[in-house]
């Protein structure tokens, strides 16, 4: 017996149990034991896997048979019991196939039959390789069933109807049908038997329909093109989950791949279904169609004639809307405005979303909720994501499902690195949408929802690149921002939102909701609208993703907070200096304060404070092990701080008796090597700290000391314009390249050379105005960058020799490719001149240090990976009152802080943040004696008043010509007086709110001191023209007093109104009777500078004078010192009284402030504005490592 009379004797016993007999792949199966083929030779020739046909197939058959055949079957023993149940069934050898069921079959028509689709492929263009490829395996390969999927608008039907126009002469018939009107497989089937000329039943079965068409597709080969089979799938579901009437699709695709025919079926839609991955094989293909390349897009048919485009743009259409021919043609109707220009085109549609916006809203339609998370996770972040990162942001513990299912639709696609990562297909499209929905999602929503959306989604990331945190500041939070303020337009409305926000976002903490951002969302909000939170209950928060580097946090209470994922401000001075470690884990900054800080690259956290000693920091460098980091500081000694330990530094050496510049461990790890100020050059011995010799190598300071990588020789270069090679055992010179008087050398370097396996010494500098980089033993210039720069502030030469970064006194950042001489990028949006640079060991990534900032840039795309920096925005102007008691600060943030001691303990906190309503710096401070208004004056000469009770500025009128110098409130608190540079006076009313008078450059130059009679009913002004005027509150002139010989910056009018007193700096105070307009009095103090006059309780004129550091209070009466205030630590550059004359405030520049009783002498107060985090609470917080909370401590923080 052969085989196909027992697959005849067994599909005859099968059909007496089951109508529709044995299967294909069942066939298989059995075909494959009759010839004693194992499951995996089996799989492997059919094209299943070894798994499916075990596990599922064979299995099942042979239950099937044993039941069919009346005794137990397997696969070993298919072949004997076939023969023994056809021996006792003779009539079952000889069974004829069985019929077509009932169905009348007409096979008459001979030829080739079309039913080809009416689209018209004469444009197409491209995809010459797939056409090919999928041509030679439909054709050669016998290919059974394509799957083309691919994203909307990419191109799937027309590939498909071009495909079957290069294979249809190997076929008879072609049919093409659209599947828009959802056809069940039933109808499907029905439909397809019916194009064949055969009859069907009233209500087939599907089974008996799929029967009948594999046997058609056997007996007569054709090509069949179902397009559009996303119709079928269920939205709201992942891709491929087709709703329950069409689920068994799966089960027909499965069954026409696995039957052996002579057909091929066209199964093209966005989204395959999820059984589609069992059909792979040999004879059935999944294809996902792409994009068109730059090349295809260029040449498809509809573009104009007379369309301008270059390379780039074709490149740039091509990465922005991922070469879909939907989006080209929709490009088109544009161009005519733009004269066919293509760039100026793209231009502009990136800010118009009316292309691209309905086919996004389309495409993304049927996305699942947990997708929906994923992109939004995706969009916010900006960057490819793992597995377990999305896992952690989602809240749930493998979300691969709902990765693939993006994946399928094409909306993301993977990156494989260490660890798989995904990222947006369009980032460019997709990113923009993504956030555009979320904000109007947002801007929809309740209370409670945006709540829950702040609590489950981060607005601005602490790990993120810092270029992606500015991004999402900029669009994200401040978009939140703005929706927020609609319903909350004063800055108190704002405040009662975020303490009652923050409160619930407690509740939020205790549900199953995932995030647990909602507090540092609130914080950052915070910070944005510039509100105060002293006043809100910050206790014990989960500080998740809250940015904190700010001073809008002084004075909270965050005991027992957690800060885990949260940005601090960094203490960083001036002038910083900086070392990468060999491993590029860390990085060393040192600055001016003499602070010496560890910092982590890769999150940016402290890893350890060294602030030891209080000199400044002028070099550090790390040993080639990254064990050892070695400082010099402007005390001439050099330190070795031990990494491996905990202990303080090992003082190595005492010899330099000026300030280190430079210092280099050698790479065998035997010498190191410092230069000083005065062009000495250094060599010690590490093991025993022996000097091996100092030499006079330079005239003028060190700037720059590197060794060669085989530790012989070491090169130097200075600031007298020399670069000198020396032995470094014994500090012999062996070669000097001397610059120009004009030139100025930046750094040296050894550089492998070109012509051997060697190396060559390098310096590189500025030569009449150009970058130039030399060879110290030829002293011939190895490259030439021809670009002008301006005087330099730091150079850096990339280890690998490749790239050359430079900064300049205008603020900017400048990086060349050294072989090509090209300016990679430039960067302007830096504080201020950059001072230190240094690449990375690998030169990918280069450090860069301004005052008070250190950041960290990705040398190729010049991308801001972190940033270092100390948020110091220190008090411009002061102003006391007593009643209550408090200070106000002007600071160069635009801000007006208002400070208070606290009632339970001994410090002062911040009581109001005012944000300033314009942009220009504050010049001038000034408080009622009550307190209740404040008002400030602007570098702009704009005058701005604060009403306490009414928590609001008031609509202020006044606007003089140029800066505000001076401001007074009257004592009865209905004017104000403003005087500005151009010695322009103006009254103000309160109580009208409209200006009284204004007299324009009454004085020659600008107005010092205002002071108000005690009445309230006359003005005083003091000039740095050296006069005195006088006026009425209706604006009568009825005073000049001009005998001083300098200016005149401090007034005080007596109690009676009758007598001013005037101090200048001509060290002299004079007293004047303002009736007669004449001198009665002068009392001078010449080697004192006078800082106020006022007057005590008893009506006795006083004079506030000082040195730079200690204040005296004088009785001009009887000439006499009545107090002596201890002295400052640092120069004093401030000192005012109050209003009411009973208290002082005096600042020096270290930035401690005191307040003064001017009566007893006593301290009422002291305290500092300046530190971020003056006041905050920090006690029993979690999170922060010994060295971060020595840092915040630093900062102004305390523990309760």
């Amino acid at each position: 017996m052969g085989f196909e009379e027992a697959f005849q004797a067994a599909d005859l016993a099968v059909r007496s149990i089951r109508t529709d007999g044995l299967r294909d792949i069942e066939r298989v199966v059995l075909e494959g034991s009759w010839y004693r083929q194992t499951y995996q030779t089996i799989a492997a020739e059919a094209g299943y896997t070894e798994g499916y046909l075990s596990r599922d197939v064979g299995p099942a058959l042979w239950i099937l048979l044993s039941n069919a055949l009346g005794m137990q079957v397997k696969k070993t023993n298919f072949r004997t019991a076939i023969e023994r149940w056809s021996k006792m069934h003779p009539r079952a050898a000889f069974a004829p196939p069985p019929p077509l069921t009932s169905f009348d079959v007409d096979l008459a028509p001979v030829g080739v039959e079309r039913d080809a689709p009416s689209i018209d492929v004469t444009d197409f263009r491209g995809r010459e390789s797939e056409l090919a490829d999928l041509t030679e395996w439909i054709l050669h390969d016998r290919g059974r069933l394509l799957c083309l999927s691919g994203m909307p608008g990419v191109g799937k039907t027309w590939l498909a109807v071009k495909l079957s126009q290069c294979a249809r002469a190997n076929f008879q018939r072609v049919i093409y049908r659209d599947l828009s009107d959802r056809p069940t497989p039933v109808d499907l089937m029905m439909d397809l038997l019916q194009r064949f000329h055969i009859s069907t039943p009233p209500n087939p079965s599907l089974q008996s329909c799929l029967d009948v068409f594999a046997q058609i597709l056997s007996q007569k080969n054709s090509l069949i093109i179902l397009d559009g089979t996303e119709v079928f799938c269920c939205p709201g579901r992942f891709a491929g989950v087709y709703d329950k009437p069409f689920e068994e699709y799966g089960y027909v695709l499965e069954t026409l791949a696995a039957h052996d025919h002579q057909s091929c079926i066209f199964w093209v839609g966005r989204e395959l279904p999820r059984s589609s991955a069992h059909v792979a094989g040999s004879s059935s293909r999944l294809h996902a169609v792409e994009g068109l390349n730059q090349t295809e897009l260029s040449a498809l048919a509809f573009w104009p004639s007379d369309l301008f485009a270059t390379d780039v743009d074709w490149q740039y259409l091509r990465d922005r809307y991922g070469g879909l021919p939907f989006l080209m043609q929709g490009i088109v109707p544009r161009l005519p405005p733009f004269a066919n220009n293509l760039a100026a085109c793209l231009s502009a549609l990136e800010q118009d979303s009316r292309l691209v916006r309905p086919y996004l809203e389309a495409w993304l339609a049927p996305l699942s909720e947990i997708e929906w998370h994923i992109l939004t996770w995706l969009t916010i972040s900006c960057e490819a994501l793992s597995l377990s990162q999305l896992s952690d942001y989602l809240g749930i513990p493998m979300p691969l499902a709902a990765i693939e299912s993006l994946c399928d639709r094409g909306v993301c696609r993977s990156l494989v690195h260490h660890e798989p990562r995904w990222e947006l297909a369009l980032p460019e499209l997709l990113s923009r949408y993504v956030c555009d929905r979320f904000i109007e999602t947002f801007q929809a929503a309740d209370e409670t929802q945006r709540l829950e959306t702040l609590h489950r989604y981060p607005l601005v990331q602490s790990d993120a690149p810092e270029t992606v945190r500015q991004w999402q500041k900029q669009t994200i939070l401040q978009a939140i921002a703005a929706i927020l303020s609609a319903n909350l337009p004063l800055a108190s409305d704002q405040e009662i939102f975020l303490q009652q926000a923050l409160q619930l976002s407690r509740k939020f903490a205790n549900q199953s909701i995932p995030g647990g951002y909602s507090a540092g969302n609130l914080i950052n909000l915070a910070q944005y609208w510039q509100v105060s939170l002293v006043t809100a209950d910050c206790q014990g928060l989960v500080l998740r993703e809250a940015d904190l580097q700010s001073d809008c946090f002084q004075g909270v209470a965050f005991t027992g907070a957690d800060f885990s994922q949260t940005l601090l401000a960094k203490p960083l001075g001036q002038a910083p200096v900086i070392a990468i470690s060999p491993d590029q884990k860390q990085v060393a900054v040192g600055d001016q304060d003499g602070r010496l800080l560890l910092w982590n690259i890769q999150d940016g956290r402290l890893q350890r404070a060294m602030f030891n000693v209080p000199e400044a920091v002028a070099a550090i460098t790390f040993s080639d092990d990254g064990c050892t980091l070695a400082e010099g500081r402007q005390d001439g000694r050099v330190r070795l701080w031990d990494l491996r330990s905990e202990y303080g530094p090992e003082l190595f050496t005492a010899t330099a008796e000026i300030s280190l510049r430079a210092l280099a461990f050698s790479p065998d790890k035997q010498l190191l090597a410092g230069g000083d100020e005065a062009g000495d050059l250094y060599v010690w011995r590490l093991a025993s700290g022996e000097q091996i010799h100092c030499t006079a190598a330079h005239e003028a300071a060190i700037t720059a000391i590197t060794f060669s990588p085989c530790s012989r020789w070491l090169t130097t270069c200075g600031q007298d314009c020399a670069a000198v090679e020396w032995e470094a055992q014994t500090g012999k010179m062996l070669h000097r390249f001397q610059g120009r008087v004009t030139s100025w050398l930046g750094t040296v370097l050894y550089l492998p050379t070109l012509v051997d396996s060697g190396i060559q010494a390098v310096v590189a500098g500025r030569d009449e105005g150009q970058i130039v980089i030399w060879d110290i033993q030829s002293a011939r210039p190895l490259r030439v960058v021809a670009e002008p720069c301006d005087m330099l502030m730091a150079l850096a030469l990339s280890p690998n020799g490749r790239y050359l970064a430079a900064s300049d006194v205008s603020n900017t950042l400048s990086v060349w490719d050294v072989s090509s001489k090209e300016c990679c990028y430039q960067i302007s949006d830096v504080r201020a001149p950059i001072e230190s640079l240094v690449f990375s060991p690998n030169s990918k990534e280069l450090m860069a240090g301004c005052d008070y900032t250190v950041q960290l840039w990705k040398v190729k795309s010049g991308q801001c990976l972190r940033s270092w920096r100390s948020d110091r925005h220190p008090a411009v102007r002061l102003a006391l009152a007593t009643t209550p008691l408090q200070l106000l600060s002007g600071h160069d943030d635009q801000t007006l802080r208002c400070w208070r001691p606290a009632a339970t303990m001994d410090r002062w906190l911040p009581h109001e943040r005012l944000q300033v309503p314009s942009d220009t710096l504050i010049s001038a401070v000034a408080t009622s004696a009550q307190g209740g208004h404040w008002a400030l004056g602007t570098e702009a000469g704009i005058v701005h008043v604060w009403q306490g009770e009414q928590r609001q500025w008031l609509a202020v009128s006044i606007h003089l010509p140029r800066r505000i110098t001076a401001l007074a409130l009257s004592p009865n608190g209905h004017y104000l007086a403003a005087g500005d540079a151009t010695g322009t006076v103006a009254l103000w009313s309160l109580t009208d709110r409209g200006v009284r008078w204004q007299k324009n450059q009454t004085h020659a130059d600008k107005v010092m001191a205002l002071a108000f009679s005690p009445d309230s009913q006359r003005v005083f002004t003091g000039s740095r023209d050296r006069t005195v005027q006088g006026w009425d509150d209706d604006g009568n002139f009825i005073v000049n007093l001009a005998e001083h010989r300098r200016r005149v910056h401090t007034l005080c009018v007596s109690g009676d109104g009758k007598t001013l007193y005037s101090g200048s700096y001509d060290g002299t105070v004079r007293c004047w009777d303002v009736a007669q307009q004449t001198c009665i009095q002068c009392w001078q103090q010449s080697d004192r500078l006078i800082h106020a006059v006022t007057r005590d309780d008893q009506n006795r004129p006083l004079a506030i004078v000082s040195d730079t550091k200690s204040l005296e209070i004088w009785d001009l009466d009887t000439n006499t010192c009545r107090i002596s205030l201890p002295p400052q630590d640092e120069t004093i550059w401030h000192v005012s009284v109050c209003p009411d004359g009973q208290s002082l405030v005096s600042a020096s520049q270290d930035g401690e402030i005191n307040i003064w009783s001017l009566a007893s002498g006593h301290l009422q107060g002291q305290l500092r504005v300046d530190r971020p985090y003056e006041g905050m609470r920090i006690g029993g917080c979690m999170g922060l490592t010994d060295s971060e909370q020595q840092m915040l401590y630093s900062l102004g923080a305390t523990d309760y």
